[in-house]
């Protein structure tokens, strides 16, 4: 999947899609996102628990597409979730086995709703983005989403937290991906003290295969 990105992306950097910062708002605008994403991404790197996942073997550190600080991100500046606007930050990794993506996640201020948490909308639209990513992974192209079923489980405070993804059993054109966003990773050290904020359930179809009604 990775020389499938590289394609998509020599292709777009080529072609109208590719767009200069100064296209996108004034120096001073583009400026201050800067400076909040990377203050987003230094949270991310001082969570304990993101620091002991890129110290584990078990865990390979992925692009992610949403530092637009790199001019390879580019071409994805005016994107709602990875674009150089968006209030999310994020940095990714897959298992060595492939069967799981974690993220670390930092919602900006921008995201909360009246009661000072992050708002269901902000939670719901990571989601419809993310479990994007391994159905690509899985399939090797783009696999739009048909169904995001989100539950919210309890108030998500504002800071960095970690959403977790796993593929589940579909169909030939269906893929099923589940996640969570939760304080900590699913695993046994941190169970004791992991708080589950929202869990979603994505179905997302593989147009490379025909629908059974058309074959």
């Amino acid at each position: 999947a990775s020389d499938v990105y590289k394609r998509q992306y020599q292709r777009r950097v080529r072609g109208p899609s590719a767009r200069s910062m100064a296209t996108i708002a004034p120096a001073s605008v583009v400026a201050f996102h800067q400076d909040q994403m990377a203050a987003r991404f230094a949270a991310i790197e001082r969570a304990p628990w993101w620091q002991q996942i890129r110290r584990s073997d078990q865990w390979l550190q992925a692009r992610s597409f949403n530092d637009s600080r790199l001019e390879e991100n580019r071409m994805y500046l005016d994107h709602y979730v990875i674009g150089l606007f968006s209030p999310v930050s994020f940095q990714r990794c897959v298992s060595q086995d492939g069967h799981r993506e974690l993220y670390a996640v930092a919602f900006g201020p921008g995201t909360t709703n009246s009661h000072g948490a992050v708002q269901g909308g902000a939670i719901a639209t990571l989601f419809d983005h993310c479990t994007a990513t391994p159905a690509f992974e899985l399939r090797g192209r783009s696999c739009p989403t048909k169904q995001c079923a989100v539950q919210f489980r309890r108030p998500l405070p504002v800071g960095v937290c970690c959403l977790e993804l796993w593929v589940e059993p579909g169909s030939v054109r269906e893929v099923h991906v589940r996640g969570e966003i939760a304080s900590l990773p699913s695993m046994p050290k941190w169970q004791s003290e992991r708080v589950v904020y929202a869990h979603a359930h994505a179905v997302l179809v593989d147009q490379g295969v025909k629908h059974p009604s058309r074959l």
